[in-house]
């Protein structure tokens, strides 16, 4: 469109895309997991381009294309090209989705080190008990961490012989093999964790109980005895506006090299 210098029908269709994309991720239909989400975008982007190249033929056919304009110039259709994948991409990633790389084995057996996960950045605004969120801390040192979030604003929490007690109510853990357990959540809320019997190593700063500040979080990781994590004070509690988002599905390799997703 833009080579035939038809401006306003290239701008037509490139908001009818970002419309339809930003329809399909905040309408999400039920059932739609996160991956099929990424699948349907491209069909979308791919439908809309396809549109676009035959409407462009039927416009060059007719002889109805003004190559004069300026943007109808044949580097300025490239810089364009090359300049608008680019900003989608900021924006998908910005508000959308963002990819993130495991760096430690502290979320074991859930993440293992070097999954690639996706982190959702919108809906955010009512995280729950057992979301994995991904966040900015300062402690060991400035990076991106990424936890399960088992303690909300208010709560009072304590820890002893590895189980947690949230207002009131202990942690049930069921050991399924060797040092892997179901641990389930007051709401009933299970997911797998790693726990070792590590709390007689545990530094002489490290707290028994807890109470969880306004508009914060506490995090812990699955793989309790290798995980720094809001037990300690010196990692502390999430403050809210520091969360990046949620994580939604993890991209994982088996012992074959084969790729495979799975959601949270």
């Amino acid at each position: 469109m833009l080579y035939l210098g038809k401006g306003f029908y290239a701008l037509i269709y490139f908001i009818s895309y970002i419309i339809s994309a930003a329809v399909l991720i905040c309408l999400r239909p039920p059932g739609l997991d996160p991956m099929s989400l990424i699948f349907s975008l491209i069909i979308v982007g791919w439908v809309v381009n396809i549109i676009g190249i035959i409407h462009s033929f039927i416009i060059a056919r007719r002889g109805n294309g003004n190559p004069n304009k300026w943007y109808s110039k044949w580097y300025i259709v490239i810089i364009l090209a090359l300049i608008l994948p680019w900003t989608l991409s900021f924006l998908f990633r910005a508000y959308a989705y963002q990819p993130f790389n495991v760096p430690t084995i502290s979320m074991v057996p859930n993440l293992n080190k070097g999954d690639y996960f996706f982190v959702q950045k919108f809906g955010n605004e009512n995280l729950q008990r057992g979301d994995i969120i991904v966040f900015k801390h300062t402690s060991p040192r400035p990076n991106f961490y990424v936890k399960r979030i088992i303690g909300l604003p208010g709560d009072k929490i304590t820890y002893k012989n590895d189980v947690f007690t949230i207002n009131g109510q202990e942690l049930t853990q069921i050991k399924i093999t060797g040092d892997l357990y179901s641990e389930k959540l007051p709401e009933g809320i299970s997911h797998d964790i790693l726990n070792k019997d590590i709390e007689s190593n545990f530094p002489p700063s490290f707290p028994s109980s807890y109470e969880v500040p306004p508009d914060s979080y506490f995090v812990v990781g699955d793989n309790r005895a290798n995980s720094s994590d809001s037990r300690f004070e010196q990692f502390g509690y999430i403050a809210k506006n520091n969360i990046q988002g949620k994580a939604v599905f993890d991209i994982y390799q088996d012992n074959g090299g084969r790729l495979h997703y799975k959601t949270f």
